[in-house]
């Protein structure tokens, strides 16, 4: 039942389609302390959020024309950043704000199968195991 309840608030949340792709396509190896994650299309514009399964803010990143351009955010698992970092154009110009890198174990629940396909997500879990 609590499946059932956790894949319907899921849905609800507005990033279903992230959290499908992230997490149920394979090929994707790429990741952000240990929750798979994959880059906006190319030319895409706006902010760019990542998120965990179950719908939670990753990180957030400003793109113009398909590169990294104006002010990321990434977040800690208590939703406050840890790093605040500057971009023009591509390039990384300065970090505003800098905490160390949280390390802790990600919690993917066994039903996906990036826990497992993952090149990323699999160094994450065996780097840094709780």
């Amino acid at each position: 039942m609590k499946a059932v309840l956790l894949i319907l608030a899921i849905l609800q949340c507005g990033c279903s389609s992230y959290v499908y792709r992230a997490y149920y396509k394979n090929g994707l190896d790429t990741a952000i302390r240990g929750y798979p994650t994959f880059d906006p299309p190319d030319g895409y514009t706006g902010i760019w959020t990542h998120y965990k399964w179950n719908g939670k803010v990753l990180a957030q990143e400003a793109y113009l024309d398909g590169k990294v351009n104006g002010t990321s955010f990434w977040y800690k698992d208590d939703g406050k950043p840890y790093l605040i970092r500057h971009y023009e154009n591509g390039r990384f110009v300065k970090d505003y704000y800098q905490e160390p890198l949280p390390r802790t174990k990600p919690s993917i629940p066994f039903w996906f199968p990036a826990r497992y396909h993952n090149g990323s997500v699999k160094t994450w879990l065996r780097d840094y195991p709780q």
